[in-house]
């Protein structure tokens, strides 16, 4: 794991990972045909960090977030520096699970995607929640309903009131620590679980979830503009300036992966200028 990684820094690696990496098979953890979190690929990236793909698809089980771990652990034996994007593609599955794998992301500042064609549905969005770093492709699908346990078997609106009530405290203390608006969860309750809500661009972006978390992006400029012996507010039209320059500002997700890490490294040669 790459500490004190900066992830405004490296916002293009996450696509220029899309394009150059190579499918591997990690032997250290055994996973079934059946896991909803695999490996997928590992690839050189720059300084020196090795990228690696963790995929989060099919249905999220109890077991998945200590498969998370033993994947995290089993990588930490093998590469000195490395960085994880974790690609979502679920339909959801157990909440519990979403909130564990969600704050694994957080506490080793991975990065989550939903790329084109892919969805995050139901619990998926706590997972998405979790990452310091989210990215969400505009023709990718994200949805929420009211959380439930699909196993249930208490028929009593107080017994259901009191446990709803119980989850609802333990999401709501996770979003407000991964600086999303509880409101996420609050607008969730009233829809049922067979009536799932597609989200629009506007609506994803309003809960956060296509926005990096604004206390960690804050923390890495600052980071930065010590690093760099200037001011923050010189930092910010540095960075600005670059943008405009490098052309970064015209990119997009259909931008080819060469041209993104050209604009890369150009930005990052005028803003670490001593």
């Amino acid at each position: 794991m790459v500490k004190g990684f900066d992830l405004r820094r490296f916002d293009p690696f996450l696509f220029v990972l899309r394009a150059y990496t190579v499918r591997v098979t990690l032997v250290l953890v055994c996973t079934s045909a059946h896991s909803a979190v695999d490996l997928t690929s590992v690839s050189t990236g720059q300084q020196g960090v090795t990228g690696v793909r963790i995929a989060v698809s099919g249905s999220i089980s109890s077991s998945d977030a200590a498969k998370f771990r033993s994947i995290a652990s089993a990588l930490d034996k093998i590469h000195k520096q490395w960085w994880a994007v974790v690609d979502l593609n679920t339909q959801g599955g157990s909440v519990q699970a979403a909130l564990e794998i969600g704050a694994v992301l957080r506490e080793r500042t991975f990065a989550a995607m939903v790329d084109e064609g892919a969805s995050c549905m139901s619990a998926c969005v706590y997972i998405l929640a979790g990452a310091p770093t989210r990215i969400v492709h505009k023709h990718a699908t994200i949805g929420i309903h009211r959380p439930y346990d699909p196993d249930d078997k208490e028929d009593s609106a107080d017994e259901q009131r009191r446990k709803q009530a119980d989850l609802g405290r333990r999401i709501t203390a996770y979003l407000q620590a991964m600086t999303i608006p509880i409101r996420l969860y609050e607008d969730s309750i009233f829809i049922p679980p067979d009536r799932m809500k597609i989200l629009t661009s506007s609506e994803i972006a309003s809960y956060g979830l296509s926005a990096n978390d604004p206390s960690v992006d804050e923390a890495n400029e600052v980071k930065k503009a010590k690093h760099l012996g200037i001011t923050r507010i010189e930092l910010g039209k540095r960075t600005a300036a670059a943008r405009r320059q490098c052309g970064m500002d015209r990119m997009s997700d259909n931008t080819p992966s060469t041209e993104l890490h050209k604009a890369a490294m150009c930005m990052d040669k005028l803003i670490n200028v001593r």
